[in-house]
């Protein structure tokens, strides 16, 4: 009788060093697949090729960084350096804080862009890529700003991160409507309602 004691005790601390490898296996495994989605999904959205002599500063691992997001307009059939940025976000990442920071730049603002004269900001990424974007917000808007990375999000990669993570659903308030080769602007026909939205449709009805 006196070694019940001692064999419960035992058979608990086995039962939870068990739960423990359990655990941390699963963990492991997530992880592990979290990591091998994200490198697909990496792979899939290409680079933009305006992107890839962008001046950016590389901070040490760690250390605070901050991400130029923007919203590029690029069309099929067209060459990526016509591309305005019809959002620009700038996204703060910093190990210290427990908040991520977003800031949105008004893409309407009058700017003077290095080079060129006086334009909408949302103009200097199609006037000279991402360089000139950035060195016209250092001039006119945040002149000590420095952008550690930048993220292109045109038409093409929105419609991929959306469908990757399942598409989205939304309560769309009313209908919407347009035939492209009735007004020239471009097609949507989603309905009212509480729906999932993917890929082309997603991206339509964010555009209107």
């Amino acid at each position: 009788m006196r070694l019940m004691p001692h064999s419960r005790g035992g058979a608990l601390w086995r039962f939870f060093l068990a739960a423990v490898i359990i655990i941390s296996a699963t963990a492991a495994t997530t992880a592990v697949a979290g990591l091998l989605q994200f490198k697909q999904l990496a792979a899939d959205i290409s680079l933009t090729p305006a992107l890839k002599h962008a001046q950016v500063t590389i901070p040490n691992p760690g250390d605070p960084q901050t991400i130029l997001i923007i919203g590029s307009d690029h069309r099929v059939g067209t060459p990526f350096n016509s591309a305005n940025t019809d959002t620009l976000m700038l996204v703060r990442l910093n190990g210290s804080s427990q908040t991520i920071n977003v800031m949105s730049i008004p893409r309407d603002l009058k700017v003077q862009v290095p080079g060129f004269g006086q334009y909408k900001l949302n103009a200097a990424y199609a006037l000279g890529g991402p360089n000139l974007l950035i060195k016209t917000i250092h001039t006119n808007v945040f002149p000590a700003l420095h952008v550690n990375h930048i993220i292109d999000v045109n038409f093409g990669s929105f419609e991929k991160l959306v469908n990757a993570i399942g598409c989205v659903y939304s309560d769309v308030d009313h209908r919407y409507y347009n035939n492209t080769a009735l007004t020239g602007y471009s097609s949507i026909n989603i309905q009212p309602g509480y729906q999932r939205l993917c890929g082309a449709s997603a991206l339509a009805f964010v555009r209107f």
